[in-house]
C-alpha cells in the first residue's frame, strides 16, 4: 500500500475506531494495474485492460495492511487474483481462465479458482506471471522470499519494543502476534507459521496470530516456522512499575504524531492494562484505543509543549512533547527506534 497523507489516515482510523472488529486491506497492484500501461517487452491481454491485483497472507497486528509481503524460504502463502477496477482487494475475482508462471525456479505456483498457491524453496526474487489461454500476460508483480532469522512475539493492539519480553494482565483475553522477520529487518509471511501455548488456554486466530488467556503464572508460547523454533517465554502482571516514552517522530504545529508509551514491569512489557490520556495542555490529545491501546495521536495548537498525563494500573506519566516549529526537512526516527506497531503506521 502507498504512503498515506496524514489527513487521509486520519479519516481512516476515526472509521476504525468506530468500527474496531473492521480491518481494511488493500491488494497490491499487478504492473499493468498500477501504471495503466503494458510492460516493457510483454505482449498483453485484451481480458484485462486494467490489469490484475494481488492479495497474500496479511499480518494479524497492522490494520489497513495487505498486498503481497515477501515470503519466508522454505514455506509458501495463497494469493487472491482479482480484476484491477481498484487497489482495495474488493474488485472481481478472476474467471477467465489463465496459468500462473514465475520466472525464478526457486518458486513454484499452483493455482484452483481465483488463487494462487506460491512456494518459495530458497531465498530469490522474479515476478509471478498471469498469462491468459494464449500465453498473453494479463499482469505481473515482482515477488521474493528471504530467508528467516527470527521470530518475534507481539501485541495485536499494543506497540511494543522489539526486543522486550511480554508481561499478561492475568484474566484478560489477549492477541498475540509472531512476527517471521529476515536478517535485514523484512518481515516475511509463511502459511507453515505455528504458534502453540504451554501453561494458558489459547485458541488459534489466523495464520500469525493466537489469543490466549494468563492465569496467575508465566507460561510459554512458542513459535515455529521452517527449522527456526523460538520459546517465548511470558510472565504475568496486574500493574506496570513505570512507563516510558517510546521514540517517536518530531512534533509540528499544523501536523499529527502518533506517540506511544511502554508499560513496564521489571524485564518485560504490559499488555491489557487500561489506558487513560488526560489532562492535556497545548494541543489535542486523541487515545488510538482499540488501535494501538498505549498510543495518541497529538496535534498541538500553538508552539509550547504539547503535555499530557499517561497512566495505568501502577504508573503514571506527565509527558511534556516539545513542538517544533521548523519545516518538515529532517529524517523522521529511525524505524528502529519506533515501536513495532508504530514503525508501521508511520509508513
Amino acid at each position: 500500500m502507498p504512503r498515506r497523507t496524514f489527513r487521509t489516515l486520519r479519516r481512516t482510523l476515526a472509521l476504525l475506531l468506530a468500527l474496531p472488529a473492521v480491518v481494511g486491506a488493500c491488494a497490491a497492484p499487478g504492473e499493468r494495474a498500477d501504471t495503466g500501461e503494458c510492460p516493457a517487452g510483454e505482449a498483453c491481454s485484451p481480458l484485462t485492460p486494467n490489469g490484475l491485483t494481488f492479495q497474500g497472507l496479511r499480518f494479524s497486528d497492522v490494520w489497513l495492511d495487505g498486498g503481497l509481503h515477501p515470503t519466508a524460504a522454505g514455506g509458501g502463502q495463497p494469493i487472491t487474483v482479482r480484476y484491477g477496477t481498484d487497489s482495495w482487494g474488493d474488485g472481481t475475482a478472476i474467471f477467465h481462465p489463465y496459468t500462473a508462471l514465475t520466472t525464478d525456479d526457486a518458486f513454484t505456483v499452483t493455482s484452483a479458482g481465483a488463487t494462487v498457491d506460491l512456494r518459495a524453496a530458497s531465498p530469490a526474487s522474479a515476478y509471478l506471471r498471469i498469462v491468459d489461454d494464449s500465453g498473453l500476460l494479463m499482469d505481473r508483480i515482482a515477488i521474493a522470499a528471504l530467508a528467516p532469522a527470527q521470530l518475534h512475539l507481539r501485541a495485536q493492539t499494543t506497540s511494543t519494543v522489539s526486543g522486550r519480553p511480554l508481561a499478561l494482565v492475568p484474566g484478560r483475553d489477549v492477541t498475540l502476534v509472531a512476527a517471521i522477520v529476515a536478517a535485514d529487518g523484512t518481515r516475511l509471511v509463511d502459511d507453515g507459521l505455528t504458534l502453540t501455548s504451554r501453561g494458558a488456554p489459547a485458541t488459534q486466530r489466523s495464520w500469525d496470530s493466537l489469543t490466549v488467556t494468563a492465569g496467575t503464572t508465566g507460561f510459554e508460547i512458542t513459535t515455529a516456522v521452517g527449522g527456526l523454533t523460538v520459546v517465548h517465554p511470558v510472565a504475568v502482571a496486574s500493574a506496570a512499575e513505570r512507563l516510558e516514552l517510546q521514540p517517536h517522530d518530531p512534533i509540528r504545529r499544523g501536523e499529527t504524531t502518533t506517540v506511544c508509551v511502554a508499560a513496564v514491569a521489571g524485564a518485560n512489557e504490559v499488555i491489557g492494562l487500561g489506558w487513560t490520556w488526560s489532562a492535556p495542555t497545548g494541543g489535542q490529545v486523541t487515545p488510538m484505543t482499540g488501535l494501538l491501546d498505549n498510543c495518541a495521536l497529538v496535534q498541538p495548537t500553538t508552539a509550547e509543549p504539547v503535555g499530557v498525563t499517561v497512566a495505568v494500573p501502577g504508573a503514571s506519566l506527565r509527558l511534556n512533547l516539545p513542538v517544533t516549529a521548523t519545516a518538515r526537512v529532517a529524517r523522521p526516527a529511525a524505524d528502529s527506534d519506533l515501536g513495532d506497531r508504530a514503525r508501521l503506521i508511520a509508513r
